[in-house]
Protein backbone atom coordinates (compact mmCIF):
# COMPACT_ATOMS: atom_id res chain seq x y z
CA UNK A 1 0.00 0.00 0.00
CA UNK A 2 2.91 2.07 1.15
CA UNK A 3 3.68 2.71 -3.01
CA UNK A 4 -0.16 2.81 -4.32
CA UNK A 5 -1.19 6.05 -1.86
CA UNK A 6 1.35 8.02 -3.90
CA UNK A 7 -1.32 7.79 -6.77
CA UNK A 8 -4.49 9.12 -5.01
CA UNK A 9 -4.87 12.68 -4.58
CA UNK A 10 -6.83 11.67 -1.05
CA UNK A 11 -4.14 10.43 0.66
CA UNK A 12 -1.05 11.70 2.41
CA UNK A 13 2.25 10.40 4.41
CA UNK A 14 2.16 12.53 7.60
CA UNK A 15 4.09 11.15 10.90
CA UNK A 16 5.37 8.20 9.37
CA UNK A 17 1.54 6.88 8.34
CA UNK A 18 -0.29 6.97 5.67
CA UNK A 19 -3.88 9.27 6.41
CA UNK A 20 -6.52 10.84 4.10
CA UNK A 21 -5.93 13.98 3.63
CA UNK A 22 -7.58 16.78 6.07
CA UNK A 23 -8.06 18.98 3.33
CA UNK A 24 -9.43 17.04 0.97
CA UNK A 25 -13.25 16.95 0.06
CA UNK A 26 -13.80 13.04 0.94
CA UNK A 27 -12.84 14.43 4.54
CA UNK A 28 -15.23 16.74 4.28
CA UNK A 29 -17.70 14.49 3.16
CA UNK A 30 -16.81 11.84 5.90
CA UNK A 31 -16.79 14.41 8.45
CA UNK A 32 -20.43 15.78 7.15
CA UNK A 33 -21.82 11.85 7.07
CA UNK A 34 -20.51 11.74 10.85
CA UNK A 35 -22.34 14.70 11.47
CA UNK A 36 -25.61 14.25 10.11
CA UNK A 37 -25.62 10.46 11.66
CA UNK A 38 -24.33 11.17 14.80
CA UNK A 39 -21.40 9.25 14.79
CA UNK A 40 -18.02 10.06 16.84
CA UNK A 41 -15.79 7.40 14.43
CA UNK A 42 -16.03 5.64 11.37
CA UNK A 43 -13.87 3.69 8.72
CA UNK A 44 -11.60 5.13 5.82
CA UNK A 45 -11.43 1.97 3.52
CA UNK A 46 -9.15 2.25 0.11
CA UNK A 47 -9.07 -0.80 -2.03
CA UNK A 48 -5.87 -1.34 -4.14
CA UNK A 49 -5.70 -3.01 -7.69
CA UNK A 50 -3.31 -4.81 -5.87
CA UNK A 51 -6.00 -6.49 -3.45
CA UNK A 52 -4.46 -3.76 -0.35
CA UNK A 53 -6.86 -2.74 2.20
CA UNK A 54 -5.68 0.23 3.55
CA UNK A 55 -8.03 1.74 6.58
CA UNK A 56 -8.27 4.84 8.94
CA UNK A 57 -10.30 5.30 11.96
CA UNK A 58 -11.43 8.65 11.50
CA UNK A 59 -12.31 10.73 14.40
CA UNK A 60 -15.80 13.02 14.35
CA UNK A 61 -14.36 16.78 14.11
CA UNK A 62 -16.69 18.83 16.06
CA UNK A 63 -15.12 22.32 15.20
CA UNK A 64 -15.04 21.64 11.54
CA UNK A 65 -18.91 20.57 11.73
CA UNK A 66 -19.69 23.43 13.83
CA UNK A 67 -18.07 25.95 10.89
CA UNK A 68 -19.39 23.56 8.18
CA UNK A 69 -23.15 23.27 9.52
CA UNK A 70 -23.10 27.07 9.65
CA UNK A 71 -22.41 27.93 6.41
CA UNK A 72 -24.93 24.85 5.08
CA UNK A 73 -27.78 26.45 7.04
CA UNK A 74 -27.57 29.89 5.15
CA UNK A 75 -27.11 28.56 1.97
CA UNK A 76 -29.73 26.51 2.84
CA UNK A 77 -32.16 29.41 4.16
CA UNK A 78 -30.52 31.50 1.32
CA UNK A 79 -30.84 29.87 -1.72
CA UNK A 80 -32.04 26.46 -1.38
CA UNK A 81 -35.10 26.77 -0.16
CA UNK A 82 -36.14 29.29 -1.73
CA UNK A 83 -36.07 27.68 -5.19
CA UNK A 84 -37.34 24.20 -3.89
CA UNK A 85 -40.29 26.30 -2.93
CA UNK A 86 -40.76 28.34 -6.33
CA UNK A 87 -39.96 31.60 -4.44
CA UNK A 88 -37.00 32.67 -5.98
CA UNK A 89 -36.06 32.10 -9.60
CA UNK A 90 -33.00 29.68 -10.41
CA UNK A 91 -29.76 31.92 -10.77
CA UNK A 92 -27.37 32.71 -13.32
CA UNK A 93 -23.99 34.36 -13.19
CA UNK A 94 -23.87 38.06 -14.12
CA UNK A 95 -20.51 37.46 -15.82
CA UNK A 96 -21.27 34.02 -18.07
CA UNK A 97 -24.91 34.23 -17.95
CA UNK A 98 -25.16 30.49 -17.19
CA UNK A 99 -27.10 28.49 -14.75
CA UNK A 100 -25.06 28.67 -11.21
CA UNK A 101 -24.67 25.77 -8.98
CA UNK A 102 -25.59 23.02 -11.39
CA UNK A 103 -24.95 19.51 -10.18
CA UNK A 104 -21.74 19.44 -12.32
CA UNK A 105 -20.27 22.17 -10.18
CA UNK A 106 -20.61 20.09 -6.88
CA UNK A 107 -17.81 17.54 -8.69
CA UNK A 108 -15.64 20.22 -9.53
CA UNK A 109 -13.15 21.80 -7.41
CA UNK A 110 -12.81 24.37 -9.66
CA UNK A 111 -16.39 25.39 -10.61
CA UNK A 112 -18.36 26.33 -7.65
CA UNK A 113 -20.90 29.79 -7.27
CA UNK A 114 -20.82 32.42 -4.64
CA UNK A 115 -23.14 34.69 -3.71
CA UNK A 116 -22.54 39.18 -3.11
CA UNK A 117 -23.14 39.53 0.35
CA UNK A 118 -24.71 43.14 -0.67
CA UNK A 119 -26.52 42.56 -3.34
CA UNK A 120 -27.06 38.29 -3.61
CA UNK A 121 -26.53 38.21 -7.00
CA UNK A 122 -25.01 35.17 -7.93
CA UNK A 123 -21.18 34.29 -9.61
CA UNK A 124 -19.32 31.52 -10.72
CA UNK A 125 -15.88 31.74 -8.75
CA UNK A 126 -13.46 31.05 -12.14
CA UNK A 127 -15.81 34.60 -13.44
CA UNK A 128 -15.25 36.97 -10.62
CA UNK A 129 -11.64 35.38 -9.82
CA UNK A 130 -12.44 34.47 -6.31
CA UNK A 131 -10.57 31.77 -5.01
CA UNK A 132 -12.33 30.36 -1.64
CA UNK A 133 -10.04 31.80 0.51
CA UNK A 134 -11.93 34.66 2.00
CA UNK A 135 -15.15 33.79 3.88
CA UNK A 136 -16.99 36.49 2.64
CA UNK A 137 -17.65 38.34 -0.96
CA UNK A 138 -18.54 41.28 -2.23
CA UNK A 139 -19.04 42.04 -6.14
CA UNK A 140 -17.43 44.50 -7.91
CA UNK A 141 -20.75 46.35 -8.49
CA UNK A 142 -21.25 46.66 -4.76
CA UNK A 143 -17.78 47.60 -4.01
CA UNK A 144 -17.78 50.52 -6.56
CA UNK A 145 -21.15 51.71 -5.13
CA UNK A 146 -19.73 51.88 -1.72
CA UNK A 147 -17.04 53.88 -2.90
CA UNK A 148 -19.32 55.99 -4.32
CA UNK A 149 -21.27 56.29 -1.23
Amino acid sequence: MKDEWARTDFLEHRDRKIQLKRSHKYYYQVQGQMGVSGYLHTYFCVWTLKGELFTEIIQFDAALWNDVISKLIVFFKSYLQRVMLRLRPIECCLVCEKVCLEPDEFDDEEENSINCESCGKWYHWICVGYDGRETTFVCESCKILAIDD
